[in-house]
């Protein structure tokens, strides 16, 4: 595994270079005694991030909820008093009609894609994402990129939703990206997000397309903790 993340991170850090993201760091020594007792070391660091171009580096992810906020995985939560007769409970139980999929993630500047949500249904509430977080990132007309919704059978991201993902959300997102400015975008290798359509698309863009290594969640997939983490601890309150 530390042989395919070390890969994963060698194709990162060469597109950062090759896009004019990152430079270079003359000081690079991993070799010092400081760079190997610190991590934090500038001589521990091969490349030196621009900060005016990390926002073109994004990193994305995909997340079940429920309008419940249950999961049917953990079993029932249970309403009783202390004193209450244990055959007189009322139990939350996880309604499969109301499952849906948020995809969300940020840039490497720390702005926060703006959210898309997938309810299972045929439609949805308006109020139900009024409340849901926009981009701080402006789109080409200048104005923050809001949130969106959708819907299908299954309330989860499909081919289908992929393609709409990327053309909602992602190219609005990547609008100056060209040929001397080209975008990095970082996820799984979920099979929406390898469709002929899907790749076609951020070819078609400039953006570079780099997926990650299955089952390193807490090294290459921050959105765990970093998005879906908050916002599932905001949303059972």
């Amino acid at each position: 595994k530390g042989k395919y993340l070390k890969q994963h991170f060698d194709i990162l850090q060469g597109l950062a270079l090759d896009n004019g993201i990152a430079k270079e760091n003359p000081n690079f020594d991993l070799g010092s005694k400081e760079a190997r007792t610190n991590p934090f070391c500038l001589a521990n660091q091969p490349i030196i991030m621009l900060p005016s171009e990390t926002h073109r580096i994004i990193s994305l992810d995909e997340t079940h909820t429920t309008m419940e906020t249950t999961d049917s995985m953990s079993g029932q939560d249970v309403l009783c008093g202390v004193d209450e007769d244990p055959d007189c409970v009322e139990y939350i139980v996880n309604k499969s009609s109301n499952a849906a999929t948020l995809v969300g993630g940020s840039d490497a500047s720390g702005n926060a894609l703006p959210s898309f949500s997938i309810f299972k249904g045929d439609s949805f509430k308006a109020e139900w994402i009024e409340s849901m977080p926009n981009s701080e990132k402006v789109g080409k007309d200048r104005k923050p990129l809001e949130a969106r919704a959708t819907v299908n059978k299954s309330g989860g991201m499909t081919n289908e939703m992929g393609v709409s993902y990327m053309k909602e959300v992602i190219l609005p997102y990547c609008w100056d990206a060209r040929a001397d400015n080209r975008y990095i975008l970082t996820l799984d290798g979920h099979s929406s997000h390898l469709t002929p359509e899907f790749v076609r698309l951020c070819k078609d863009n400039y953006i570079d397309l780099v997926l990650r290594i299955p089952h390193t969640t807490h090294w290459t997939q921050p959105e765990d903790l970093l998005n879906f983490g908050v916002f599932k601890t905001i949303l059972s309150k």
